[in-house]
């Protein structure tokens, strides 16, 4: 090839403009936890609030710890509040919401809880897992998802 010149694109000078981009529309929705998004709820995996995970009425969550320490907190919604309250590692709370005393206990390896208002109500429990993060190592999540028959 005789007589060709070969010009790197390396060589070559560039003119690149950078512009700003201009928004012309902003979608500006708070999405902090609990915040209403319609059929759900945006939450974050780290930051657990005081309501159910689920539309339950309760729920229970257990975090595994990196010392192999164990934490069980009951979240309630009660008359359109939510409050958090630490169970014993028997997995009970006794606590007062919308002014009624209430226990509730959650048996997580046999998959059934109790809720006593004054009357005790037995449930079936599902399970899940919700992502680790910090210094969590495992964090389920056990609510109810039927009743049953109370035998315990």
């Amino acid at each position: 090839m005789v007589g060709a010149a070969g010009a790197s694109p390396i060589d070559e000078t560039s003119n690149t403009e950078v512009t700003s981009i201009v928004s012309t529309s902003v979608f500006d929705r708070g999405i902090s936890e609990g915040s209403d998004m319609g059929e759900i709820s945006v939450g974050s995996d780290c930051t657990h609030g005081a309501c159910p995970e689920y539309d339950v009425p309760f729920d229970f969550m257990e975090e595994v710890w990196q010392n192999q320490t164990y934490t069980y907190t009951i979240r309630v919604n009660d008359c359109g509040q939510c409050i958090s309250v630490k169970a014993s590692d028997g997995g009970c709370a006794n606590f007062v919401s919308c002014g009624q005393k209430q226990l509730i206990c959650v048996d997580s390896t046999k998959g059934r809880g109790f809720r006593d208002k004054g009357g005790r109500k037995c449930f079936i429990l599902s399970r899940g897992k919700i992502a680790n993060c910090g210094l969590a190592k495992t964090t389920q999540i056990f609510w109810p998802t039927g009743k049953s028959v109370c035998r315990w």
